[in-house]
């Protein structure tokens, strides 16, 4: 198994750093919902933990509807929905069964597998190149960055809390 993919292989690289990346963007989430529910670090971490990421997201949004005005609200609302939307994206490649039996095109093999609701199993093969993985690794850093920029402005930092997504 380890024949098919090197350790200096860009794909893996690529996969490694948009997991980073997300894990970053996650980080940021649980911090802004710590904030916004007056919780010291470890209780949010206690809680935040058992948390999947659309429950991280719903809460929040409940939480900044209940204690910001409609500017900040909408403001901290447009940065969750792109965060949300960049998921799915995100989700696909990272969940994915990944193959290289063969580059054809530039591009690499994987198996997308997953289960819609009541049950149903949809397998997709599909080919992405590269370029494509950086752009999204790319998306995902700019989005990282515009929340951290976000939970700044509106203060939902911890005190000793920051990150700065790198680029």
């Amino acid at each position: 198994m380890d024949d098919a993919f090197s350790k200096q292989d860009p794909i893996l690289i690529e996969l490694g750093r948009i997991t980073v990346l997300w894990s970053l963007i996650e980080w940021i989430l649980r911090v802004m919902l710590w904030k916004l529910s007056n919780i010291d670090q470890d209780t949010g971490i206690a809680i935040t933990t058992h948390m999947n990421f659309p429950t991280l997201i719903y809460a929040i949004k409940s939480l900044i509807k209940l204690k910001f005005n409609n500017e900040g609200f909408t403001e901290i609302n447009n940065v969750l929905n792109n965060v949300d939307s960049i998921s799915a994206k995100r989700n696909t490649i990272i969940h994915s069964i990944w193959f290289r039996p063969e580059i054809i095109n530039g591009k690499i093999t994987y198996l997308n597998t997953h289960v819609k609701a009541r049950g149903q199993i949809i397998k997709q093969v599909k080919n992405i190149s590269l370029d494509e993985l950086e752009i999204l690794s790319s998306d995902i850093a700019d989005t990282g960055n515009k929340l951290s920029a976000i939970a700044s402005k509106y203060d939902l930092w911890h005190e000793g809390t920051s990150l700065q997504t790198p680029s």
